[in-house]
């Protein structure tokens, strides 16, 4: 039962989380533009975003791996950590969307959305530590809904750490 009850968890968190990210990315993004110094060559990555709201993660991370070759991008990093995370025919790949997350971090310390996937993906390899590490940071820029929500599931969790 306790695998079944893991299986739901993590089936309803990626649910949840590509509905967050098809609703809030855009209207994050467009609160925080990026730096002009981390403009991605034209039409790469647009490419690879595109592929990823297509459901295409294969194709994304190809094209945001063409971008990631010719500079470094936060934005690229982010959606390749997207497309790790919510490979539509793949297990989540945790360790490469956290990396990927993390160097979107790196590179715009502010990226709430970021915080939050990344959050998401420690959530997913119960690691609750790091998981409400990176939901703190989210609340505490006053982005709360979504932080909240997965914080939850690691409450009992960090009581018996």
């Amino acid at each position: 039962m306790d695998t079944s009850k893991g299986l739901i968890t993590l089936l309803s968190l990626f649910i949840s989380g590509l509905l967050a990210y098809l609703s809030l990315d855009q209207k994050i993004d467009q609160k925080m533009p990026e730096p002009e110094q981390t403009k991605p060559t034209p039409g790469q990555y647009e490419q690879g975003y595109a592929a990823l709201l297509r459901g295409e993660a294969d194709q994304a991370i190809a094209h945001f791996n063409q971008t990631l070759a010719q500079q470094e991008h936060a934005g690229a990093y982010f959606h390749r950590g997207i497309a790790y995370l919510h490979h539509p025919t793949q297990a989540p790949d945790f360790n490469r969307a956290i990396a990927d997350f993390s160097q979107a971090i790196a590179l715009k310390p502010d990226y709430r959305l970021a915080y939050l996937k990344r959050g998401i993906a420690y959530l997913g390899q119960h690691n609750c530590t790091q998981a409400t590490r990176d939901f703190t940071q989210v609340l505490s820029t006053g982005e709360h809904a979504l932080a909240q929500r997965y914080q939850r599931h690691c409450q009992p969790k960090a009581s018996e750490q």
